[in-house]
């Protein structure tokens, strides 16, 4: 009885995020020019998309290293070629089975059922390096985001700066008050978080100049408050969530909301497009 009362919650949960997801692109796609959309999409060449699609996955195996190097606190190397098949299976679970196993309960189980570890080390870990990631996306956005311009006027004194050494040291303190095992992981985690944000950052300007021609800066700054905003975990797999930040902090730019909504849906797409392999390969994993 009791597991059937949790497979209700989790497939009512999966149903509120498939509709606020719904809610979110309709919002979106109602700030726009259904025309204006479709000449931006004429500007695209798909060449982009393609260099766009091998970027993020280029940012998903430097995830999978991230990832690695907090499972070897815990004394646990990873074969990389394995993590990697169990990261894009992950990916999958997270975006198209909204249902059933999370693809971080997933990789939780499997990491434990191969090693012997208590699930609960790994649980701590996963979740660190999640919230590692969100520190290097803040570090990134603190540090552009004045330059962007669309920011309140507080944000755009350089005192703003001033948050970041004082957050890392925080964090410092935090994880060697209360994960003490995890310190020495905590800077190298970090600097490779900064970097999948960077690649994935190149994708995306990559095609936001094919679409708009617009500044690099702008657009990074705009990825990165849409990915924390992806970050929320109300939205399926985070669709919808980019769509809206686009669709509301482009026009404070100066450029088109459908030209933010475009470029949003595109990389949304690309996010599907490299979790589909994931599906393929979730019954070929083998234990070690």
């Amino acid at each position: 009885m009791a597991n059937n009362g949790r497979s209700s919650k989790k497939r009512l949960f999966a149903v509120i995020k498939i509709v606020i997801s719904a809610i979110a692109f309709y919002f979106a796609f109602q700030q726009i020019d259904f025309s204006e959309l479709v000449r931006s999409l004429q500007k695209l060449h798909w060449g982009v998309v393609v260099l766009a699609i091998t970027l993020y996955y280029v940012s998903q195996i430097i995830s999978t290293y991230r990832l690695a190097v907090v499972l070897k606190c815990l004394e646990d190397r990873v074969p990389f070629l394995w993590n990697l098949k169990l990261y894009l299976v992950g990916m999958a679970y997270n975006l198209l089975l909204p249902g059933g196993i999370g693809g971080d309960a997933y990789k939780v189980f499997r990491y434990s059922s191969r090693s012997g570890i208590p699930r609960k080390k790994y649980i701590a870990a996963l979740l660190g390096d999640r919230i590692i990631g969100l520190i290097g996306i803040l570090t990134l956005l603190i540090l552009l985001t004045p330059l962007a311009g669309f920011a309140p006027m507080w944000w755009n004194n350089s005192w703003i700066w001033i948050l970041i050494p004082i957050g890392l040291i925080i964090c410092y303190l935090l994880v060697k008050r209360f994960y003490n095992m995890y310190l020495a992981s905590l800077f190298p985690t970090l600097g490779l978080s900064i970097v999948v944000q960077l690649v994935q950052i190149l994708a995306i300007v990559l095609v936001a100049n094919q679409v708009a021609g617009s500044a690099a800066i702008d657009v990074t700054a705009v990825f990165l408050a849409s990915t924390i905003a992806t970050a929320i975990p109300v939205f399926l797999g985070g669709l919808g969530a980019r769509e809206v930040v686009f669709g509301m902090l482009f026009p404070m730019l100066g450029y088109p909301p459908e030209d933010g909504v475009l470029i949003a849906v595109i990389f949304s797409s690309i996010i599907v497009v490299t979790s589909l392999p994931g599906l393929l390969i979730s019954d070929k994993l083998p234990n070690d």
